[in-house]
């Protein structure tokens, strides 16, 4: 009976201990960090701590080079990042696949814009 109790003691001291363990990340000890003038929290303080880069960069890299449309042109292909930049200026006419002017019953016609055409 003494074992059993012994036993249970010991396994209830090691679970709580277990609970009470935590975790400690990098960025939260004291040499990368500072508290803020509001005293109500921390920031980063590390100068190699990498940044993120902006929504107009990652459109750039991925081909999204277009920052708005001429006159007449609209914008195909909008970054999902910033939809201010796109991947081509098309003319407004041009709006319609092949496939769409002969739903109309119409003819896809002039020299197409990336798959985009003007239906007559």
């Amino acid at each position: 009976m003494k074992k059993i109790a012994l036993f249970t003691a010991l396994t209830l001291v090691f679970m709580t201990a277990n609970c009470l363990a935590g975790v400690t990340f990098i960025v939260d000890s004291p040499q990368h960090t500072s508290r803020n003038s509001g005293g109500s929290g921390y920031h980063n303080t590390n100068p190699t701590a990498p940044t993120q880069p902006s929504p107009e960069t990652i459109c750039r890299s991925r081909g999204y080079n277009r920052n708005g449309c001429p006159s007449g042109q609209y914008g195909l292909i909008p970054c999902p990042e910033s939809g201010n930049f796109y991947k081509y200026c098309c003319p407004e006419e041009n709006r319609y696949t092949p496939e769409e002017c002969e739903q109309q019953g119409m003819v896809a016609v002039g020299g197409g814009c990336h798959g985009l055409y003007t239906c007559n």
